[in-house]
């Protein structure tokens, strides 16, 4: 019976400190979902017509020359540029709207 009483000070103790904190973390996360989806969504039309533009201009290219893109990693290599380049725009959306801290130096 005490481990109860117990439970129910400690529970009754931190309870109104935990409820703003768990709001706030929902209310931080579901704003950065929202705005990574939109700016995802908004890129994305972006990337689809740059990726038709090149699928476009490859297939003019010989088998040869394509089995040796292919072997470069060419397509990798412009996945992982095009990925890098959502994230900083993610990244700099958040920071400039404060929900994330800043990583530059003070001045």
């Amino acid at each position: 019976m005490q481990v109860l009483a117990w439970f129910v000070a400690t529970l009754t103790a931190f309870l109104p400190r935990l409820i703003p904190f768990l709001m706030a973390f929902i209310v931080q996360g579901a704003l950065m979902l929202g705005f990574s989806l939109i700016a995802v969504e908004g890129i994305n039309i972006g990337f689809d017509w740059f990726v038709n533009m090149l699928d476009g201009n490859l297939k003019s290219i010989t088998s040869d020359i394509t089995g040796v893109l292919g072997l470069l990693g060419v397509d990798e290599a412009i996945n992982v540029i095009l990925t890098g380049h959502l994230f900083v725009i993610g990244l700099k959306g958040l920071s400039a709207k404060k929900w994330l801290p800043s990583w530059r130096k003070p001045v």
